[in-house]
Parts: structure tokens; C-alpha cells; sequence
């Protein structure tokens, strides 16, 4: 359980100095409501910045997974959420997206509840997703993206918001797709599950971006990191055996309730300078 708890703290930190750098080089890209698709992907690829980002999600992808092997789903994902904590500060500092009051206390408020899920936190469970579960998963991709595909259109704070939490779904599928995973062959299931990991990941990677073209960067990365946590923590608790100590469970009600209550707030953090930006681009 160590192991898997030291490289959830890993992600987490990897993961919130990329949603900075990532941040940085999405808004160096056209915004796809006003350009064409061939357009932004072009210049996509041809940014040093994001590919550096696309690297680093790579390399903590592959921590994220052992964590999701090896601790329960919900606390896997709740670790990885004080990425939101990283975002916050270091988006203070290198973008000047500034946070008020309300918006540090909610950053610690977020850290103190991640501290008590991890204290509640019990083992993994043992159960192995299985063929029609992945097809399922499948589906949901493919209907997140069809949303996506409506939000990216649109304008606002709700779209943006939006697209994070799309992007935060499909980022979500990839360790429950990991669950699937079993010995090195080129059964269904592994075929099945490392489809869903890398496309999930490049899924979320996408719609990601276009919402920090349109706000902060703690304002698109609350949300992303709200669903990418509250689903598979659920889904884990729910038919994935995972477990809670032995009369923890208020313990670990309250301290999910409470970190991602934090994290919807952080949702309403705003930046001048994405705003102009955003404005521009329309």
C-alpha cells in the first residue's frame, strides 16, 4: 500500500505543475470555436510546450496506474486530486492567476479532506473488470465525447466547465480500464483495457485544453479533477470491492464531501487575463 500511496503523491505533483504548462501552451493555440479543426491540430503538434505536457502525462499515467492497482480506487483518485493544490499555487505564481480568500481556504480545506480519506482508507479490493464492463466503458467514452464535441461550440463559463469535466471523465475510464488488466496475452480484456487507457487519456488530454482557452487554470482543473475522482471512486466502492477500515466509513464520507465541496469551489475562480484572451479569440 505504500507504494501505491507514494506514487499517487507522485502524480499528483507531476499532474499539477503539467495543468500549469499545459495552461501555458493551449493558449498559444487557436481556439477551435473560431478556427478549423486542421488548424488548431497543427499547431497543437507543432507546440513544444504541450508535447512536453503530453510526455509528462505519459510518464505520470504510468504511476496513476500502479496507484490504481495497488490502493482502493477512491483514495488513488482523492491522492491525485491535491494535483488541484499544486495547480493553485504554482498557476499563482509562474501565470498570476491569483487566489483570493475563499479560494486558499478551499485549497486547504481540499488538503485536509484528502487527509482524512486517507486515514479511512482500507485494501484494494481483488475484483478484476471483465469484458462487458469494458465495452460499457466504451460507450461512455464515445457519449462524453459526442457532448464534448456540442461544448466545444459553445461559449461561457458553463462550457468551459463543461469540457473539464468531460476531460475529467475520460481521464477517470483509464484506472478503471486498468482493472482489467491481467497477465501479459492478447486477450479481449487487455486489449480491450489498454484501448481505453490511451485513448481515455488523449480524450481527456484534448477537451482539457480547449476549457483553459476559456478559463483559469484552477478553474478548469477543479472540475477535470472533481469527476476524474468522484467516478471511479464510486464505481470502486461500488462493484470493485474496495474497502473502507473497519468504522471509517463517516471518516471517509466526510473527508470525500468535504475535498471535492473545496474543489467546486475552486470551480468559480476566475482569471482577467484568460478572460481578455477568451474574449479576443470570439
Amino acid at each position: 500500500m505504500l507504494v501505491g500511496l507514494l506514487c499517487a503523491i507522485l502524480t499528483a505533483l507531476l499532474f499539477g505543475v503539467a495543468a500549469v504548462l499545459q495552461a501555458t501552451g493551449a493558449r498559444d493555440v487557436p481556439s477551435i470555436s473560431s478556427h478549423p479543426w486542421r488548424d488548431v491540430v497543427r499547431a497543437a503538434l507543432t507546440s513544444k510546450m504541450l508535447m512536453a505536457v503530453l510526455a509528462m502525462h505519459i510518464f505520470g499515467g504510468f504511476l496513476h496506474l500502479l496507484s490504481a492497482v495497488l490502493l482502493p480506487l477512491y483514495l488513488a483518485q482523492a491522492v491525485m486530486a491535491s494535483s488541484v493544490v499544486v495547480t493553485a499555487f504554482y498557476a499563482a505564481h509562474v501565470l498570476r492567476e491569483h487566489l483570493d480568500t475563499r479560494h486558499r481556504i478551499a485549497v486547504f480545506v481540499t488538503v485536509a479532506g484528502l487527509a482524512l480519506l486517507t486515514i479511512s482508507s482500507g485494501p484494494a479490493g481483488g475484483q478484476r473488470v471483465h469484458e462487458r464492463f469494458l465495452w460499457m466503458l466504451i460507450i461512455f467514452l464515445v457519449m462524453g465525447t459526442l457532448a464534448a464535441t456540442f461544448a466545444v461550440q459553445s461559449e461561457g463559463r458553463a462550457a468551459a466547465v463543461t469540457l473539464a469535466a468531460i476531460g475529467g471523465a475520460a481521464y477517470a475510464i483509464t484506472p478503471l480500464a486498468a482493472r482489467g488488466l491481467g497477465h501479459p496475452t492478447w486477450s479481449i480484456e487487455n486489449v480491450l483495457a489498454m484501448f481505453l487507457i490511451i485513448v481515455g487519456s488523449l480524450v481527456g488530454f484534448v477537451f482539457y485544453s480547449f476549457s483553459l482557452q476559456r478559463v483559469s487554470t484552477i478553474a478548469a482543473t477543479a472540475p477535470l479533477v472533481l469527476a476524474e475522482t468522484l467516478v471511479p471512486a464510486a464505481i470502486g466502492l461500488m462493484f470493485l470491492h474496495d474497502k473502507v477500515r473497519h468504522g471509517w466509513w463517516p471518516g471517509a464520507v466526510i473527508g470525500l464531501a468535504v475535498a471535492l465541496g473545496a474543489v467546486i469551489k475552486l470551480a468559480g475562480h476566475s482569471a482577467e487575463v484568460v478572460e481578455e484572451l477568451a474574449e479576443h479569440e470570439r
